[in-house]
């Protein structure tokens, strides 16, 4: 596992830059997304979001990280864990009316017997579990 404290907006983290190209380089397993702020919900973080898509096969997250509509179903397998309520008010904007849709079918949904990310308070957190087909 490695940590990198860095600054991952388009405009500094580019193709070109060695960053990038470590990062790149490396074979993605599985990429953990936890309390993401929803930036990869935004166009200024493309380079990110779409290098983590291209390189992981795995990836768990909360629904701060990866919009659900970047998964389709051809070629993601997304299982659902917990319950989807909108974001918490510091964000706005970010609410996923395609995930809460997915999470209002009860046959996709399975419970989350543990608490992560900013609703921790409220017991209803989701976890989405994406395999790359």
């Amino acid at each position: 596992m490695s940590y990198f404290s860095c600054d991952l907006v388009n405009d500094v983290f580019k193709k070109e830059t060695p960053f990038y190209a470590y990062l790149n380089g490396l074979p993605f397993e599985t990429t953990f997304l936890k309390s993401a702020s929803y930036l990869l919900h935004y166009r200024e973080f493309t380079n990110i979001r779409d290098l983590i898509l291209a390189k992981s096969r795995f990836i768990l997250e909360d629904d701060t990280g990866i919009p659900y509509r970047n998964f389709p179903p051809a070629v993601w397998d997304v299982r659902l864990y917990g319950a989807y309520i909108k974001p918490v008010s510091d964000f706005s904007g970010v609410e996923q009316l395609d995930l809460k849709k997915a999470y209002d079918d009860p046959a996709r949904v399975k419970p989350l017997p543990f608490h992560l990310g900013y609703h921790w308070s409220t017991n209803k957190d989701s976890i989405l579990y994406v395999v790359k087909k």
